[in-house]
């Protein structure tokens, strides 16, 4: 990495990848305002004037004291000379002594009132804090004489800054804001956290810049339900010698995307990479993305959906690092990446944008930006998208939160609540940079996320299968999970609370599996399930767990349709499987009349497939009424089981 002694308190990847540091190197990027405004010195005193050049002489050595020595010198010889007063204040605001550099800049306004040092002054007061001295002095500036473009739309940005940042405060609450302790913070830097869904595993970079080993790594520790557990340096062929960082887990916890750079494999600086966690516990050796992501730029700070179909991430242009943009790329079905686009507006400005995280939901977008109104540096931002696609303005994240430094790394449990960043800046820090949790105000959480973890196996084997899984809301047919096994059969699934879900597992030569999930509650419950799938052979069972009737009637609700639908693409893609409707019912009311409803419901459901194109020839149908129950009929539970349809492979 470039410069990674530079400032040893900032992470590599920010320094080289993120620059989201603007506010440490923001005055001498703007190579002393004053001089960019093309003022003439004034001094009127030639020794105040002799005084004034020592002290820049002795700030180029590196001699801030001595500067400041030379700069009392000259305010001393002539206090009517504003520059040395502006010159000492710039000094003082990159050494983060806030009251000494507004004390030079009052001594500055005072013997100059105009408005380039009221812009000085407002600018150093809102990147310390100090709100509504910045608001003073942005308005001081636009009802100055002097005032001009572009300077007039800077003040007039920083303005809107300040009173958006006066309102935050005054409106403020107490998050409750906890550093995540010594099992995982050290004196080191840890920073970048993730998450797995199930919210046991978090994965972080990790720098020691006290060592003599300075490159990042990641670590990882694990929730046993109580405490997070000592963290420990990933295994396998991941941590290298180099810059391994701004990562993003799986929501599964077994794949890993990072940041790279400088590699002989990379496309530009920085580039994205992927590993993948063994069932020994070890990663396997990263693997470029490709093409599709990295470019000739850098590429930085990735993120995953939680079904894998969709990675977010940063570019920005090397020759800029005030510029930075959040991209995203498709999954395709043949497992590769399309070419990543940039997230238009209202996301991305034409400033910095940085660590994007996407929530579980599939919706929720959290990032950090400079372009936004905010409360100085970097700040988190959260924006949703709508069913159409379109993303809502970025809502501001607001203090305690956000503050006048920079933000960055800010990723949200499946909860919707529960936000973990890191930060350098926290009275409860162990050193440098360390993670730290706090649960999210109610209007802007996340949507609360139900997960599944479940195993895939043949009925007849036990053996795990491959298998495509899709969680699919009931009411519209809209998917908001599809992923495939690995060869061990495991999976996770996810999908927002609030509504019916459809859960499908699909394996090559097998029936279908099917299970309804009711999400309607907004806490999610962890759910862990076998799907153990029938072989495509004469007498195989299959229960259509998602198939609705009216209250005692055979008419099918709208519901029904996802896996009816299923039904149907299953016979059209097996066109020799001939197979019988079963309808059966639960004990309540005359067995007669429930022996005829079960043979209703069950040709209601014939009546679709061939509707949909399946050849009548094809299909049987029966009714069992109360014949054969698979539950008691004493409970509620037990009779809503023994109602059911099912399918048997003829």
């Amino acid at each position: 990495m470039e410069n990674l002694d530079s400032n040893p308190q900032i992470p590599a990847h920010t320094v080289k990848s993120l620059s989201v540091w603007p506010s440490v190197g923001f005055w001498w990027g703007c190579g002393f305002l004053l001089f960019l405004f093309g003022s003439p010195l004034q001094a009127q005193d030639s020794k105040a004037l002799k005084a004034y050049n020592k002290a820049r002489e002795a700030y180029a050595r590196g001699e801030t004291e001595v500067a400041l020595d030379w700069v009392d010198e000259a305010l001393d010889k002539d206090p009517g000379f504003a520059d040395p007063a502006l010159f000492a204040g710039d000094v003082c605001t990159r050494a983060q002594q806030t009251e000494r550099a507004q004390a030079y800049y009052d001594r500055a306004w005072k013997a100059r009132p105009v408005g380039l040092v009221a812009y000085r002054i407002a600018e150093s007061s809102f990147e310390s804090g100090l709100y509504e001295r910045a608001e003073r002095f942005y308005r001081a500036y636009l009802e100055a004489p002097d005032r001009r473009s572009p300077y007039i739309e800077q003040c007039e940005r920083g303005l809107l800054n300040a009173r958006f940042s006066l309102s935050s405060l005054a409106q403020q609450r107490d998050l409750n804001i906890r550093n995540l302790g010594p099992n995982i913070n050290t004196p080191a830097m840890e920073y970048f956290p993730t998450i797995s869904v199930d919210g046991t595993v978090l994965v972080y970079t990790f720098r020691d810049t006290t060592s003599l080993k300075k490159d990042e790594d990641f670590k990882q520790s694990i929730w046993n339900g109580v405490e997070w557990e000592k963290s420990e340096f990933l295994q396998g062929r991941i941590n290298t010698r180099d810059n391994e960082g701004a990562q993003c887990i799986s929501a599964d916890g077994r794949f890993l995307v990072f940041t790279g750079c400088n590699r002989a494999d990379g496309k530009g600086s920085c580039d994205l990479y992927y590993a993948s966690l063994g069932p020994d516990g070890q990663w396997s050796e990263p693997r470029n993305l490709g093409d599709s992501i990295n470019t000739g730029q850098w590429e930085t700070q990735p993120s995953l959906t939680a079904d894998a179909s969709a990675l977010y991430f940063i570019r920005g242009k090397n020759k800029d690092k005030s510029i930075s943009d959040i991209y995203v790329s498709y999954r395709r079905s043949d497992g590769r990446f399309s070419k990543a686009v940039r997230l238009p507006e209202p996301i991305n400005t034409p400033e910095i944008e940085s660590t994007p995280f996407i929530h579980f939901d599939g919706r929720s977008l959290f990032f950090a930006s400079k372009g936004h109104v905010g409360m100085g540096g970097l700040d988190f931002f959260m924006s949703r998208m709508d069913e159409m696609g379109t993303w809502s303005k970025p809502i501001n994240l607001g203090a305690p939160i956000n503050g006048p430094g920079d933000q960055s790394g800010l990723v949200v449990g499946a909860d919707g609540a529960t936000a973990f960043f890191g930060s350098d800046n926290h009275p409860q820090g162990f050193g440098s940079f360390d993670l730290y949790t706090f649960s999210l105000p109610d209007s802007l959480r996340a949507l609360p996320t139900q997960w599944i973890k479940g195993a895939v196996v043949s009925a007849e084997t036990g053996k795990p299968l491959r298998a495509e899984v899709t969680w699919t809301r009931i009411s519209d047919g809209k998917v908001f999970f599809q992923g495939s096994t690995l060869a061990d059969g495991l999976f996770t699934a996810t999908a927002p609370t609030g509504a019916e879900y459809a859960l499908s597992v699909e394996a090559e030569g097998h029936l279908f599996y099917s299970s309804h999930h009711n999400l309607t509650s907004e806490t999610p419950q962890a759910e862990r399930i076998v799907a153990r799938l029938q072989p495509l052979k004469s007498g195989s069972l299959l229960r259509l767990n998602n198939v609705f009737f009216a209250t005692a009637s055979a008419a099918l609700r709208p519901e029904s349709q996802v896996e009816l639908d299923r039904v149907v693409r299953l016979l059209q893609a097996h066109p020799h499987l001939r197979i019988r409707i079963e309808g059966h019912t639960d004990s309540d009311g005359d067995a007669p009349a429930n022996q005829g409803l079960s043979e209703r419901r069950a040709q209601s459901v014939m009546e679709y497939l061939v509707e949909g194109g399946i050849e009548h020839t094809r299909l049987e149908r029966k009714g069992f009424g109360e014949t054969a129950p698979i539950d008691t009929n004493e409970t509620a539970s037990g009779r809503q089981n023994n109602r059911r349809t099912e399918i048997r492979i003829l």
